[in-house]
């Protein structure tokens, strides 16, 4: 930084055979904005790329699973990460193929999941020899990626959470009738998953941006809220799940979030007994969203 003449960055590297990570950050951590990575890769221990693509030709989804906790770990994992990147844009499908990775992928799994339904051609093609453009929205996170693609009506959007590996985690189709199908349950017994205004909370007030503050000490649950009025939520839970006196005392410690808006808590009582709870500010309500304790993680959303 900065190659030559130019202001963007360089790396060249001899390496073994192996997995790399390339890791773009800005000067300062305030810093946002879209960036392009390009590589090169020559010798022996490189492997090629195969980036066919046919624009009439699209991915099937996978196969829907129950909802697990295997599941509700995965889409926890990425919506509480931090938020690295975003972008967005407008395609006509013919033109799919100018898209790379993920991008591709979801309006694929787009066309497929309407195509189930309804019929793609039929829902959205309304003249035959004209394209269908697709608005898409990427964030892009700590530990994974949450695509939203809809063809420009009320009702036709599709939010798709992928892992870092590109794995779709979960399929959230908005209307007034939600369509949620999970694809992450391989593992473990079913367990009710998170609703529709629960998925948009998720969304909306997991943190997602670098902590503000850290308060730590002891209290009597009774007092809890005198503290902070979302540690006093966050701990009426912990003494309704764990049957604890109002007179108990507890040990606390908070992270506030966006302008106190949104708090993480870690609770411990008595014999050690711990939870962990994320609360947010609904309009003047602070309510719980998740809970992850020693037995589950739980979207509450209450």
């Amino acid at each position: 930084d900065d190659d030559g003449e130019l202001v963007s960055s360089r790396i060249k590297l001899e390496a073994t055979a192996g997995e790399f990570r390339v890791v773009v950050k800005g000067f300062k951590s305030a810093l946002r904005g879209t960036f392009a990575v390009h590589g090169e890769c020559t010798g022996d221990g490189c492997t090629v790329s195969d980036d066919s693509c046919d624009a009439e030709t699209f991915e099937s989804l996978p196969s829907a699973t129950p909802f697990t906790q295997e599941c509700a770990y995965d889409i926890e994992g990425i919506l509480s990460g931090a938020r690295r990147s975003s972008s967005s844009g407008s395609i006509g499908v013919s033109e799919k193929c100018s898209l790379t990775g993920l991008e591709r992928t979801a309006i694929d799994f787009y066309h497929e999941f309407w195509d189930e339904i309804v019929g793609f051609d039929d829902q959205f093609r309304y003249d035959p020899d004209e394209d269908v453009f697709l608005n898409f929205e990427s964030t892009t996170y700590t530990s994974g990626t949450v695509i939203t693609v809809d063809a420009g009506g009320d009702e036709d959007a599709l939010e798709m959470y992928f892992d870092r590996d590109g794995r779709l985690l979960a399929a959230f189709q908005h209307n007034q009738s939600p369509t949620i199908e999970y694809y992450c349950g391989t593992t473990g017994a079913p367990i009710e998953g998170p609703d529709e205004s629960c998925f948009s909370d998720l969304m909306n007030n997991l943190p997602h941006d670098e902590e503000t503050a850290m308060v730590s000490g002891d209290i009597a649950i009774s007092d809890a809220a005198t503290v902070h009025e979302g540690l006093g939520v966050a701990i009426d839970r912990f003494a309704e799940q764990t049957s604890s006196d109002a007179s108990a005392v507890v040990a606390y410690e908070y992270v506030t979030w966006d302008n106190d808006t949104v708090i993480s808590a870690n609770i411990i009582g008595e014999d050690d007994v711990s939870a962990q709870y994320t609360v947010f500010k609904d309009y003047d309500a602070w309510k719980v969203i998740l809970e992850v304790d020693a037995n589950a993680l739980t979207f509450v959303c209450e």
